[in-house]
């Protein structure tokens, strides 16, 4: 996804500031879920091979939807143009609210099927959880940047650049984990 510029030598509109409150919101639910699914994931709904069959795929579709989502979010509340109703600004949080929910579901349901006793489990983890943390700091860094100075400080641009780039290289990724984790591959 390409740069986000925010003018900081106007004042947000409402649509924005709608937006960047119900994406921070999104910022903290995702850093007190993965922990708090790494720790106590549950039940395991499915079984490790089930999910390592579809997994990649699954990420790749839930992050690129996320990404999209964002966009189109952008078009309508940081872009310049009309002032979106509150109702199209939460039909866009929401779809991209409910690609993040899927990928916080593949991690719980992940830490559940591999068990501490797993030794990829930290690393195929870490895959979901890098991306999830890089939407979460994006998210904040807008937040930041919408939040800035009207007027720039000496010596400073009135334009903010905030960028968000995630590899979606996610069968690889996972086929270095098990490699790393020397091939083991849990059956349960």
């Amino acid at each position: 996804m390409g740069a986000t510029g925010l003018r900081a030598s106007s004042l947000p509109a409402p649509d924005a500031r709608l937006a960047m409150l119900r994406l921070t919101e999104q910022a903290r639910r995702i850093r007190h879920r993965l922990p708090a699914q790494r720790t106590q994931p549950g039940a395991a709904r499915r079984t490790w091979p089930w999910i390592r069959a579809t997994l990649a795929n699954e990420l790749e579709t839930a992050f690129v939807h996320s990404l999209n989502a964002l966009c189109a979010l952008h078009e309508v509340a940081v872009d310049a143009g009309p002032i979106a109703s509150v109702g199209l600004v939460r039909q866009r949080v929401t779809a991209m609210a409910d690609c993040i929910e899927h990928a916080l579901s593949l991690h719980r349901d992940v830490a559940a099927a591999l068990g501490n006793e797993s030794r990829q489990r930290d690393a195929v983890l870490e895959i979901i959880e890098t991306p999830l943390l890089q939407i979460a700091g994006f998210f904040d860094a807008m937040h930041e940047a919408l939040l800035g100075p009207i007027e720039p400080r000496p010596g400073c641009r009135a334009e903010v650049q905030v960028e968000l780039s995630i590899a979606l290289d996610f069968g690889a990724q996972l086929s270095a984990a098990e490699s790393r984790a020397g091939g083991a591959s849990p059956t349960h």
